[in-house]
């Protein structure tokens, strides 16, 4: 760090924050995850097989959990002054 001269990043990041790359990726992961959600819960009710719509219910309740965990994580996004 150069003593003296302003730092080169116009926000002071805390370290208990994300920065905002990673917020970024977890609003990518939310949606991404969320239309595969959507799509699997549509097409649950054409599945024949039990074997079959049992996985299918177990990755939709993995995947409704991985949303709710990703979700709980945007509170500690990055918040820029006004």
């Amino acid at each position: 760090m150069y003593y003296g001269y302003p730092s080169f990043w116009p926000i002071a990041y805390q370290t208990d924050r994300l920065a905002p790359m990673e917020t970024l990726m977890l609003h990518e992961l939310i949606v991404m995850e969320t239309a595969r959600l959507l799509e699997l819960k549509r097409r649950l009710g054409t599945i024949d097989n039990e074997t079959l719509k049992q996985l299918t219910e177990r990755l939709i309740a993995l995947l409704e959990k991985n949303i709710r965990e990703a979700m709980s994580l945007l509170q500690y996004r990055a918040v820029f002054p006004s």
